[in-house]
């Protein structure tokens, strides 16, 4: 008896409890936004976020004022994450087309329970304030100031009519695009990190017939973003090769690199800018007629806020099957200048593509100014003498690339370095269109 007892309360206890897990009613509240907003055709509303206990599902979310609209759902969507749900949150959210006509409309959905017949309809009013004219700026700054890389504010145009539209005179990496559903043209994007700074004055045009326009105009103004640029010879740094032999090609890679100047390099040699990997390549063959020779190329590369340097040496020695009489002395040799400008916005080809043409997207060939002076030295006096330019300066460096001195050179120039560090230096001799690399010893 006492165990049949014992059964009873227990199964009633369970009967309570199952009551009371169902007998809490479906609820809402609104939490966030204004459940009667106005809003601009061609904009986002304002999210319209409600807070439902005893969610089971959603349906019906429509317009139900005016009743003979033809718009069906403002282009808004409602979202209620996971269901069913003992508190969910329901959002309303999206752009209101920018044809959309003027008006103040009523959006509703059903929310049901868990019980039969237990639902609430839930209704969120919009105001939509009409275009004024066929195209029409919407949102976002027309003038913007951005940094490199990053994304500007959209620049939103909505539009009742439209046959086509055009945009020039972006930065590269941004543009413009058309929604038919939402009726807007968006300027958008965000240029590449190495972009230089500048004032970009874009216009758009929106073409209501085939002949007939709106004209937009705005400025875009990029400043760079502050990187380090950075140069390392990775490939050959360090060779020898016999006068008339080609050399091993010389490898540099670079990061952050807007332009570069390369000094020192032989007649016949070239140089070419592979964009895709931020390389730059050097190749060529060693003029037979030149004698033992430690040749120094240097490159440059210059970015927004800082250079590089880095440098190769070639060690040449004399070719045996040619003639003595005819091979220059190492003082005779003459190293050319190049420059080289890059842009890692540019389009550039594969470079295996490359490999087959100098003069591909991917490459740049280099031209090369020649014979710009001699020079001379022995027992430690070393002397300049321009050839067809009035005037230069002269720098000398320890192995390590630390600044010895800095000297003018006019069209002839004697000076004697017994009072440098004894070893192997660096003399960089630049002018106007010009800058060459030479190495010395002082004993």
């Amino acid at each position: 008896m006492h165990k049949i007892i014992v059964s009873i309360m227990a199964l009633l206890a369970m009967t309570q409890t199952a009551i009371a897990q169902f007998s809490t009613h479906i609820s809402h509240r609104l939490i966030s936004g204004k459940s009667v907003q106005t809003v601009k055709a061609g904009d986002f509303i304002e999210p319209v976020v409600y807070e439902i206990t005893e969610l089971n599902r959603v349906y019906d979310f429509y317009i139900n004022y005016p009743v003979n609209t033809t718009v069906k759902t403002l282009g808004l969507k409602l979202d209620c994450g996971t269901l069913p749900s003992s508190k969910a949150e329901c959002t309303i959210s999206g752009r209101i087309p920018a044809n959309t006509p003027g008006h103040e409309y009523e959006m509703s959905f059903t929310a049901a329970g868990n019980y039969a017949h237990e639902y609430l309809q839930i209704t969120t009013g919009i105001n939509v304030t009409p275009l004024k004219e066929q195209v029409e700026h919407v949102s976002g700054n027309l003038d913007q100031t951005v940094t490199a890389s990053d994304e500007i504010e959209p620049i939103v145009f909505g539009y009742t009519e439209l046959f086509k539209a055009s945009l020039s005179g972006v930065p590269e990496g941004i543009s413009a695009k058309i929604d038919d559903e939402s009726a807007i043209i968006t300027i958008s994007g965000a240029t590449g990190q190495d972009h230089p700074d500048g004032d970009f004055n874009y216009r758009l045009a929106a073409y209501i017939t085939e002949k007939d326009s709106i004209v937009f105009n705005g400025t875009i103004s990029v400043k760079h973003k502050k990187f380090t640029t950075t140069l390392v010879a990775i490939e050959n740094e360090t060779q020898d090769v016999v006068a008339g032999n080609a050399i091993k090609p010389i490898v540099f890679r670079y990061a952050h690199m807007q332009n570069a100047t390369v000094d020192g390099i032989l007649e016949g040699f070239e140089v070419n800018q592979d964009k895709e990997k931020d390389l730059v390549i050097i190749t060529g063959t060693v003029p037979q007629d030149i004698g033992d020779h430690v040749l120094t190329i240097t490159v440059t590369a210059q970015g927004n806020d800082n250079n590089a340097e880095a440098t190769a040496n070639v060690n040449i020695s004399a070719n045996p099957d040619y003639s003595s009489s005819s091979v220059s002395s190492s003082s005779e040799v003459s190293p050319s200048s190049s420059s080289v400008a890059s842009s890692s916005s540019a389009a550039e080809s594969s470079s295996s593509e490359a490999a087959e043409s100098s003069s591909s997207e991917h490459t740049t060939a280099i031209s090369v100014v020649q014979n710009a002076f001699s020079v001379s030295y022995m027992n430690n006096e070393l002397t300049v003498t321009l050839a067809s330019v009035p005037s230069a300066k002269l720098q000398i460096f320890d192995m390590m690339g630390h600044l010895l001195e800095t000297l003018d050179v006019g069209a002839s120039t004697t000076i004697n370095l017994g009072h440098l560090p004894r070893g192997t230096l660096l003399l960089r001799i630049y002018g106007q269109g010009f800058a060459e690399t030479r190495q010395i010893v002082v004993k």
